[in-house]
């Protein structure tokens, strides 16, 4: 609505293979968000949704998947269409733009906030590390041993994502003006992930929320207290 370029845009970005909008809906309530004061821009990352190649089967995941270079590319792209979002948002008077993300919504958002100034930014349940998680699936799957012989080191493949790890960088937006929600019952994404991020950012706020990787979805404390960061005054 281009007559309300005064109120907070907040872009909105879904997890793994979360590319139907009706589900981004009851995750994200962007009708809630709205009634608080909030426009919402609910964003689909490439190859999800109806960015998914059309005949292949819902189980084969594109991005990230187990092919690096297409990880990487779709990693560019989904940035580039980030800030080409907010530039075309920009020009229809929307500057004052946050971002949530939920698990690799919430990595994409991390990176996007390394490299352009947000006003907030609320990262739930974040994929942090790439290199690292692959080292673990690996290591769970394999054993750090046979991981290891085939060349899967933990810093191997750190190096193979490291074109768009979020944290190689000081932030462009405040840590301070970021908040991250865990789950205290995850299974999905590990402490460690949330351990490598408060390392590197260690003024952002960090929200323990009872629940596994879906718990901030829920209309809850922890739902309220992440639209209250989000609608916060200040720049």
């Amino acid at each position: 609505n281009d007559d309300q370029g005064e109120r907070p845009t907040i872009v909105a970005i879904h997890g793994w293979t979360m590319g139907d909008q009706r589900v981004n809906s009851l995750a994200f309530m962007p009708g809630l968000l709205y009634t608080l004061g909030c426009n919402v821009a609910l964003v689909e990352l490439p190859f999800h949704g109806r960015r998914r190649p059309e005949g292949l089967p819902d189980a084969d995941p594109l991005f990230p998947s187990v092919d690096p270079v297409r990880t990487c590319v779709a990693m560019a792209h989904a940035l580039h269409d980030l800030r080409a979002l907010a530039a075309y948002l920009s020009s229809r008077g929307h500057s004052r733009l946050s971002c949530v993300g939920m698990s690799l919504g919430a990595y994409v958002a991390a990176l996007w906030a390394s490299v352009d100034v947000l006003r907030r930014v609320a990262l739930l349940m974040p994929l942090v590390s790439m290199g690292d998680m692959a080292y673990e699936l690996l290591e769970k799957r394999l054993g750090a041993e046979a991981a290891t012989k085939g060349g899967a080191t933990r810093e191997s493949l750190r190096d193979l994502f490291a074109d768009h790890y979020p944290l190689s960088r000081d932030p462009q937006t405040a840590q301070e003006s970021i908040m991250v929600v865990r789950g205290k019952g995850d299974q999905l994404v590990s402490r460690g992930q949330i351990a490598i991020l408060r390392k590197a950012w260690p003024r952002a706020r960090y929200l323990w929320a009872d629940g596994g990787h879906g718990a901030p979805v829920k209309r809850g404390e922890t739902f309220a207290r992440m639209t209250d960061f989000l609608l916060e005054k200040g720049e």
